[in-house]
């Protein structure tokens, strides 16, 4: 019975086991061919290369080991590459670069190794790009912004390392994005926030670090986002919340601090999500207790400031009312004694300067009892200051009394009588 004519060949979800029969190059009409999940061992036979017509290949799920045949990439028209849960090693073909027509290449699970082509980029019809679980290494090309209909970019479980590239915010139909489980470093850049169509966004297990992008609030289309395990810090953007279509979140094994925004705490309960996280308290974790009491020790301490302040300046001010008031009785008792004092009396009727009835000086006579100790203090033990003149017969001095009384007063030399 020929085959010749065969143009799909599905014998998936079978037991058949041994090496794919080399045979299959003599079916030049085939343009699907689909063995996955079978028992398939050896390795991919180069005679595939001939498939001219072939528009899938779905080898997956099987026991294949080597190299892939580099011979696929000489096939025009493939669109469709599965080739992931194998044990294919080597490097990634960049040899697909040359598919243009490619929408859908699937590597995954296998063990593949060294860098992703740069030349990925000029597959702009690709829908689905996994290369996850295996070894590759080396950084993120920014190249893969240019494969303009990516909706499906899976590369975790890798070694790669190096930032995130920013460029990758130009992926308007981005819809999964899982670059979890590598070495990556650096930011999440704000342009991601910019895939608009993003529905699952996967980065935990890397060293990331820095803030959570707020900017994230603006993926209105986001179920899964997991940041988990890695050195994020500050804390988690409060307008998170805004993402009504989210049902994954994971934010264990950070540095994040503060308090869980409530109504995320309440929406996501599960406190394995938030786990991990020295800084971090409230709903669903334990109550910030630690936090609280650090807040309420601050405000004992401003408010014990402030008490002492106002004690010191109530203090202060009493302090200068009763000295006030003490100056304001000795004053009142000066006058007191001046009004009632029958010699402080006499010296203002019969004593002591005055004024005239017309306005001028006038020398009124004084009988007060003026004692040697009052007559030092006045004149501050006869100061210099105080003196008035000098002459043969002493020095005359101008005495200032507590009772405001003025007087000049002769202090007669050692030789005058």
């Amino acid at each position: 019975m020929s085959l010749s004519n065969l143009s799909i060949l599905n014998v998936s979800g079978n037991k058949f086991s041994g090496s794919m029969p080399i045979g299959i190059g003599n079916l030049q009409q085939l343009s699907v061919l689909n063995l996955s999940k079978n028992g398939f061992s050896g390795t991919i036979p180069s005679s595939i290369g001939t498939l001219y017509k072939l528009t899938v290949v779905d080898l997956s799920g099987q026991n294949f080991s080597g190299e892939i045949p580099f011979d696929l990439a000489g096939l025009p028209n493939l669109q469709v590459i599965a080739l992931q849960q194998n044990k294919l090693s080597g490097n990634v073909p960049e040899g697909f670069s040359s598919l243009l027509g490619m929408q859908y290449l699937n590597l995954s699970s296998n063990s593949l190794s060294g860098h992703i082509p740069s030349t990925f980029g000029f597959l702009t019809s690709l829908v689905v790009l996994s290369l996850s679980n295996n070894h590759i290494n080396g950084s993120i090309p920014p190249d893969l912004a240019n494969c303009s209909a990516l909706e499906d970019l899976d590369l975790h479980s890798n070694s790669l390392s190096g930032q995130i590239p920013a460029d990758l915010g130009r992926l308007s139909l981005l819809s999964v994005l899982d670059l979890g489980r590598n070495n990556l470093t650096g930011e999440v850049p704000i342009d991601i926030s910019n895939c608009s169509s993003l529905t699952s966004l996967v980065l935990d297990l890397n060293h990331l670090s820095g803030n959570i992008p707020e900017s994230l609030s603006r993926l209105s289309n986001l179920t899964v986002l997991d940041l988990s395990t890695n050195n994020f810090s500050g804390e988690i953007p409060a307008n998170l919340t805004m993402l009504s279509s989210l049902v994954s979140f994971n934010v264990s094994n950070n540095n994040l601090v503060g308090q869980t925004p409530v109504m995320l705490g309440s929406r996501f309960n599960n406190s394995l999500d938030y786990a991990g996280n020295q800084g971090l308290c409230g709903e669903p974790l334990e109550r910030c207790e630690t936090s609280g009491n650090g807040g309420n020790k601050l405000i004992i301490f401003i408010a014990v400031a402030a008490s002492g302040a106002l004690l010191l300046l109530s203090c202060c001010c009493l302090y200068t009312y009763n000295l006030l008031r003490w100056r304001r009785k000795l004053k009142e008792k000066a006058a007191g004694e001046k009004k009632h004092s029958p010699a402080r009396a006499s010296s203002r009727t019969s004593g002591g300067r005055g004024s005239g009835e017309n306005g001028g000086p006038k020398l009124v006579m004084f009988n007060n009892k003026i004692t040697l100790v009052e007559t030092i203090e006045a004149t501050r033990e006869f100061d210099e200051e105080h003196v008035l003149s000098r002459t043969h017969y002493g020095v005359v001095y101008k005495a200032f009394y507590n009772d405001g009384m003025v007087l000049s007063i002769r202090r007669l030399s050692d030789g005058s009588k």
